[in-house]
């Protein structure tokens, strides 16, 4: 019985080792950066209304970035070409060689997080000594009645009457003499 596990465990070790040979023959080698290479580094942007950014149109890669160390064989640190300040680790899949002039990234790399809170930076907070509302609750001083004048009561019977025969005579005055009917679209050529 012991040697039948032996004959089967070396027939499936046999076999694990073809199968890995196999598929890493056809796998990519990962490339390999030396310390200062210069580098591009896979964006994800994500569409957004509010910033007014499309993810079809916006830039794929940022950089030129440095690599400033090596930090395991598919991973790598990278930094700012000009202050080599470091920015994140990166898998070597979301990097890519840059081979051209020298320029300045586009959209620029952040770190990911909240940023670190600043000492001695004062919020602002509410005021609750003044009146609740600010400006707009503020009353508008209101003008003295003594500078409208009143229309007579005679003005005011003839104009009720002017204004409803004048609409009636607008109405049927405006059916034949406004503006020329608008033709449906399918004749405009």
């Amino acid at each position: 019985m012991n040697q039948v596990w032996q004959d089967t465990w070396s027939t499936n070790e046999g076999n694990r080792d073809r199968r890995n040979a196999t598929a890493d023959s056809r796998r990519r080698q990962p490339p390999d950066y030396s310390i200062g290479d210069k580098v591009l580094v896979d964006l994800h942007t994500h569409s957004s209304m509010t910033k007014g950014t499309t993810a079809k149109f916006d830039y794929r890669r940022d950089g030129p970035f440095l690599i400033l160390r090596q930090v395991s064989p598919t991973s790598y640190e990278i930094g700012h070409a000009h202050n080599k300040q470091p920015l994140g680790v990166y898998h070597v899949g979301a990097l890519c060689h840059y081979h051209g002039p020298d320029l300045q990234p586009v959209v620029g790399i952040r770190k990911r997080g909240r940023p670190p809170k600043k000492r001695g930076s004062v919020v602002p907070s509410r005021d609750h000594s003044g009146p609740r509302g600010g400006e707009c609750n503020e009353r508008i001083p209101l003008k003295p009645l003594a500078s409208v004048t009143p229309a007579a009561p005679d003005q005011i019977a003839n104009d009720g009457e002017d204004s409803a025969a004048g609409k009636r005579e607008k109405a049927v005055g405006n059916q034949s003499s406004s503006r020329p009917r608008r033709r449906p679209a399918r004749f405009l050529t």
